[in-house]
């Protein structure tokens, strides 16, 4: 289910899941889950360039259903991200709202979102982030600094200089084989 996992400093792995309430308490109505799981859940490292600054607090209910056990609820929690376009660093706020969670209880003992919930809140991300977006909006100090439709890339630039760019797809030409042939 849900869970808190501690980690031991001296491993790379999380120690086994605690489990919250067992799924055969959760009564037909459901069961108000509220609180926090620890921010380890997330396994980053300092190269990732994203950094956990909350735990992930979570307002939830908790269903079986069919067999499957469902949290449906709000997920939140903060990371320190860091800007594609100037570099600095800024905190961008996580919030899964009327989230759901399923897994499936073919043995109970073992039922544990923990997972699920951490690439959801990763997945939620951005691929491109930028501190304009962060929990305290800015301009970006980059803002304006490079026009495409204004000035070239570097990489074009040198290009300009008479030498020679190298081939990209010499290495390709190289392999026997490639040449077409007619029947």
């Amino acid at each position: 289910m849900l869970s808190q996992r501690h980690s031991n400093p001296n491993s790379n792995h999380l120690s086994e899941p605690v489990i919250l309430p067992d799924s055969q308490e959760i009564p037909a109505e459901g069961l108000a889950l509220e609180g926090e799981i620890s921010d380890d859940i997330f396994q980053l490292r300092p190269e990732d360039g994203i950094t956990p600054t909350s735990p992930v607090s979570f307002r939830a209910r908790a269903y079986v259903i069919d067999g499957d056990l469902v949290i449906e609820g709000d997920f939140a929690c903060e990371f320190e991200l860091e800007c594609a376009r100037c570099l600095e660093k800024f905190l961008f706020p996580v919030n899964l709202s009327a989230h759901d969670l399923t897994e499936n209880l073919e043995n109970p003992a073992e039922a544990d979102l923990t997972e699920a919930l951490r690439e959801d809140i990763l997945l939620a991300l951005p691929v491109y982030p930028r501190c304009e977006e962060g929990k305290i909006p800015r301009q970006c100090p980059a803002e304006g600094k490079f026009d495409p439709t204004k000035q070239s890339p570097p990489e074009a630039e040198s290009g300009q200089s008479g030498e020679e760019l190298p081939n990209p797809w010499a290495a390709l030409d190289e392999i026997d084989g490639l040449d077409k042939k007619s029947d």
